[in-house]
């Protein structure tokens, strides 16, 4: 499982009871560093992410044979022992291991990059998703330009699907 080239997955989770991964703007951005530092780009093409204040969103795409969920586990594990530290706390900060879903169609996955980056509901929210790290080593840009031309034309597109006109309920 997860180890075919190319593909395409909406991975997420959240907090356990639905409690807050994130307490203050400083979480936010360890985790981004530790994104940056992990070497994803060995396991993962980041497309798009959203992080929550209780939860988190990414659409990632295969790289080679390695297993993504390693590269989750590492980001997360070592995130979850820097806010245990930081907040004096023990035990697990999600819910469950981080669930994938495959997407087999584009259809489904221009709705679920769309769906990703209108998740965040309002400007504190709106910094820490990857529309804001198009310029950074984090997202794999090249996707938006062999996809829709380029990052322009895709963001019209995500302004046509926040308008509503085609807006589509995800379910997971």
């Amino acid at each position: 499982m997860f180890t075919e080239e190319g593909c395409f997955y909406h991975a997420f989770n959240r907090g356990c009871n639905k409690g807050l991964i994130f307490s203050e703007k400083s979480d936010y951005v360890t985790l981004i560093q530790i994104i940056k530092e992990s070497k994803h780009q060995d396991f993962v093409n980041i497309i798009a992410f959203a992080l929550m204040p209780n939860h988190y969103h990414f659409l990632v795409q295969q790289r080679g044979t390695q297993r993504i969920y390693k590269w989750f586990q590492y980001v997360f594990n070592t995130y979850t022992q820097y806010y245990n530290k930081k907040y004096c706390r023990k035990g697990t900060l999600f819910e469950s291991t981080v669930k994938f879903k495959e997407l087999r169609n584009d259809s489904y996955l221009e709705t679920t990059i769309n769906y990703i980056h209108t998740n965040p509901q309002n400007k504190f929210q709106r910094q820490f998703c990857s529309l804001n790290y198009f310029k950074s080593e984090i997202v794999y840009t090249k996707f938006y330009y062999d996809s829709f031309d380029s990052l322009s034309a895709y963001l019209d597109i995500l302004n046509y699907y926040k308008s509503g006109k085609e807006a589509e309920e995800l379910e997971y």
